[in-house]
């Protein structure tokens, strides 16, 4: 299904891939001008790194890394599979330019869970971002988290 992603992936270089991803940060640079009117400024990663969550006893916290992500060109589209497929919240979550996190908890026993991203490529709108748990079927549930991005610039990787 994925062959023709493939070989295009493997037929790029590392010069071609870098030359890629800084078109697109400069694209990016140009849109938070039109966004904000101000000057862009360098992304920049700060000191702050989320931990295993913000539950206030961290022991037996699971933090989910398996996640598809859909890019088009207001939106990125983050869909993790949620390991239970029972009654699963939204404990918390916390947007910031370029990173978010989002704790979940099981209903039904004291499984907590995280799923945090903490440096995205480019910055995002936290106020227009959201988060959800959709339910697939019976047996299957999705934690769906939409970022809204600054300008409309393709993102060649998230992070």
């Amino acid at each position: 299904m994925y062959r023709k992603w493939d070989a295009f992936v493997s037929s790029l270089s590392d010069s071609e891939e870098e030359d890629i991803i800084f078109k697109a940060r400069e694209a990016h640079r140009q849109a938070l001008v039109q966004v904000t009117g101000s000057q862009a400024r360098e992304p920049t990663s700060s000191s702050f790194r989320y931990g295993i969550g913000d539950f206030k006893d961290t022991n037996g916290v699971m933090s989910l890394d398996q996640y598809y992500y859909e890019d088009t060109a207001e939106m990125a589209k983050v869909v993790v599979d949620l390991p239970h497929h029972s009654e699963m919240t939204i404990h918390s979550f916390d947007f910031r330019t370029q990173s978010f996190v989002i704790n979940l908890h099981w209903r039904h026993g004291a499984l907590r869970y995280r799923f945090a991203i903490p440096e995205l490529t480019m910055e995002i709108r936290t106020d227009l971002c959201r988060c959800c748990i959709q339910s697939q079927s019976p047996r299957k549930m999705l934690l769906v988290v939409e970022l809204a991005k600054v300008g409309r610039v393709h993102w060649p990787r998230l992070t």
